[in-house]
């Protein structure tokens, strides 16, 4: 079974903010995360609807890799990031998703 987490990103207003997640700031996470063997699978952006969000979905090992992300942010070397993220990101909601049996993986 392969587990996913589900990450929808909602930024702050402005066109500015996008940008500077996804060119900018998105990376930094990307290559955070694939540190700690996380990998991110697809990046959308919601184009009718709530704008200004992002979901992002990455790749787990298996379902205790959650914990690992926190671990990865609670390292200091991680402040100036958080702290550029918080400048951008007005909030963030995570889901665990596992794959169907059977089914498309």
């Amino acid at each position: 079974m392969t587990y996913y987490m589900l990450a929808q990103v909602k930024l702050k207003f402005g066109a500015a903010n996008l940008e500077r997640f996804t060119q900018e700031l998105l990376p930094e996470v990307q290559r955070l995360m694939e540190q700690g063997g996380i990998k991110l699978k697809h990046c959308m952006v919601t184009q009718v609807g709530q704008l200004f969000e992002m979901w992002d979905l990455w790749e787990l090992g298996d379902s205790t890799d959650t914990s690992r992300v926190g671990e990865l942010m609670a390292d200091p070397a991680c402040a100036p990031l958080l702290a550029a993220l918080s400048e951008v990101i007005e909030s963030e909601h995570t889901r665990l998703l596992a794959s169907v049996p059977g089914h498309v993986d």
